[in-house]
Formats: C-alpha cells, sequence, structure tokens
C-alpha cells in the first residue's frame, strides 16, 4: 500500500467545503473495520482512507498550513499498512476518569499481549513506535498503534485459510477474544495481496 506524499493532500479550504461529505462516505467503511473487543476496548484497523482522512482532519483542526503537513505524514504514514502487515489502532475508552487511570494501571504492557489467531496459527501484534506506553507507574497508554508482521509462510497460511479469524488480547486482568466479519477478514486480505 502506497504511502502518503504531499500530492495526496487535498488543500484544506476545498476539504472544509466537502468535510461532512467525505465524513458522510467514509463512515460506513470505518465502521466495517472498527470492532470491540471487550467492554473497554475499540481496534480500528488502519487503511489508506482512513489515515488520508485522519491526516486531512489534523490539518483541518489544527490550520497549521504547508508546515504541518509533513509533521502529519511523519506522523501518520508509519500506520499504513503493506502487503506484509495489518496496522491497526487500539484505543481503550473509559468515561470516569478515576476508573479510567485504575484500569490503565491495571493493564500495563497491553501491547506485548495482542493476537491475530487462525486454525493453530496464532500471529503476536508490535508496536509500530518505539515510544514505551507503559509509564513507570504501570499506567498504559489509552491509545496504542501497532501491527500484524507477516512473514511469507504466515502470508500465504492467512490468505488461504477460510475460518474464523479472532482478535485477542491476552492480559491478565483484560482477557478479551474477537471474530472478525468475514468482509474485514476478505478486506484485510485484499490489504496483504496489494489491493486497497
Amino acid at each position: 500500500m502506497t504511502k502518503l506524499s504531499m500530492n495526496d493532500i487535498m488543500p484544506i479550504e476545498e476539504y472544509g467545503q466537502k468535510r461532512n461529505e467525505i465524513r458522510q462516505k467514509l463512515r460506513p467503511f470505518k465502521n466495517a473495520r472498527r470492532i470491540a473487543v471487550g467492554p473497554y476496548a475499540t481496534v480500528m484497523f488502519e487503511h489508506y482512507d482512513t489515515i488520508w482522512h485522519q491526516v486531512h482532519e489534523m490539518l483541518y483542526v489544527e490550520k497549521g498550513g504547508a508546515e504541518q503537513i509533513a509533521g502529519e505524514l511523519e506522523a501518520y504514514n508509519p500506520l499504513m499498512p503493506t502487503s506484509s502487515s495489518i496496522t491497526f489502532t487500539l484505543m481503550f475508552e473509559i468515561n470516569n476518569p478515576v476508573k479510567r487511570l485504575e484500569f490503565l494501571k491495571s493493564i500495563s504492557q497491553v501491547d506485548s499481549h495482542i493476537y491475530l489467531n487462525w486454525g493453530e496459527n496464532s500471529l503476536q501484534a508490535h508496536p509500530i513506535d518505539e515510544l514505551e506506553r507503559t509509564r513507570d507507574d504501570g499506567k498504559t497508554s489509552a491509545v496504542h498503534f501497532l501491527r500484524f508482521d507477516f512473514e511469507v509462510g504466515s502470508k500465504q497460511s492467512f490468505l488461504s485459510y477460510g475460518g474464523d479469524v479472532l482478535f485477542a488480547v491476552r492480559h491478565e486482568n483484560y482477557f478479551y477474544v474477537t471474530a472478525l466479519s468475514k468482509n474485514l477478514v476478505e478486506s484485510l486480505k485484499e490489504g496483504l495481496s496489494g489491493h486497497h
């Protein structure tokens, strides 16, 4: 999948005029790529279109002009899936700030306990950036940027597999498994095959 470049950025005035229309058009696509894992976690499987939209939203909201574009591309391009990786954003949402802090402390190092399972296969997720997402006091971040990296063998196995594909968080204090919809699995397979 291609990276975003300056040429892909729509003039922000134009984006502002078309923003509602773009958001409406993307909503069903984004919803189809979003899954709930347990009561507090949401996973968004990234795609060229989701990242394109996020970059434009940042530029629209922050109005940083041309100087901001390079920074946003640098920040978001690593989230672009490739023909050998599936990328995703994992978010933990709890409205109550006291409970949120308590919960995030209880799932320290959660990003080391995330797996994609199909048949007998299990692929562990890795952080996209090298930032330490767990503080010294054990509190982890509410947002994690992760990827599943496929080698040739695991990629072929995944592409040819027709059964249930599971997304699992296997942390001792947050242990949940969600089956991906057939449509989402097909979309992820298309990404690995180089189509988007």
